[in-house]
């Protein structure tokens, strides 16, 4: 991931930024105003910008706190965690070692996604209770809702290194008792998870015309690269 910048420490963890994350913010901040251009024409320009920074702004706080949960429960069970780390590809959660128990890695793995899932709803509630109050505020909550129930159905994909990849082992370990074999299930689907994320966007990119295609032959590549880092380890 490179040189990163500490942020100090968030409830005991401590916090680093990779310098890729500035391209990805970047990024988000720009399809941001395009988005909300077209949602919002009757906006100005300066008003446009600062919604699209406020929501990618809070769209990484998100990953951060989806993090959080990880780190945090992980300790709590004993178990170091070196640190958090946001980069190009979002957020990853430097545990210093496996769980040793099939439940507690279930546990570890699923409270990210679940996390997202709590604060999409929660941001869908609010953008209800802003609807006819503010119209900037209420199409942030709209836009954080639907990333962060994006996120967490993603992640819940069951995959190396994706969250669902580990809940997908714990439960295939619980079953047989053979960590080794789950390990091999859970990256053989992160691979094929892959594959169809890198079909999926160059077809897009290719054939549609969606440029955002090309963000997800990215993730596609990442996860790939990934989930056979995690296989040559066993």
């Amino acid at each position: 991931m490179g040189p990163t910048i500490s942020l100090g420490r968030v409830l005991g963890i401590p916090v680093w930024i990779s310098y890729s994350w500035f391209i990805i913010l970047g990024l988000v901040i720009f399809l941001s105003r395009g988005f909300f251009k077209d949602a919002h024409p009757e906006w100005s320009v300066p008003e446009q910008w600062i919604v699209a920074g406020a929501t990618s702004l809070l769209f990484f706080l998100s990953i951060l706190l989806h993090e959080l949960s990880h780190s945090v429960l992980a300790v709590r069970k004993g178990i170091p965690v070196k640190g958090i780390t946001l980069f190009l590809f979002g957020g990853i959660s430097q545990i210093a070692r496996e769980a040793q128990r099939p439940f507690l890695e279930f546990i570890i793995a699923a409270v990210g996604p679940i996390s997202s899932l709590i604060l999409g709803a929660l941001f869908a509630g609010l953008a209800l209770v802003l609807w006819n109050v503010n119209d900037h505020l209420a199409s942030m909550a709209r836009s954080l809702a639907f990333i962060n129930l994006s996120l967490g159905i993603f992640n819940l994909l069951p995959g190396f290194p994706l969250d669902g990849g580990r809940v997908l082992r714990s439960i295939i370990w619980g079953v047989t008792g053979n960590y080794w074999n789950a390990t091999l299930v859970a990256n053989r689907g992160g691979q094929l998870l892959a594959l169809l994320l890198i079909v999926g966007g160059i077809t897009q990119l290719v054939f549609l015309g969606q440029p955002q295609g090309l963000w997800v032959v990215a993730v596609g590549g990442f996860l790939a690269m990934a989930a056979n880092a995690s296989h040559k380890q066993f």
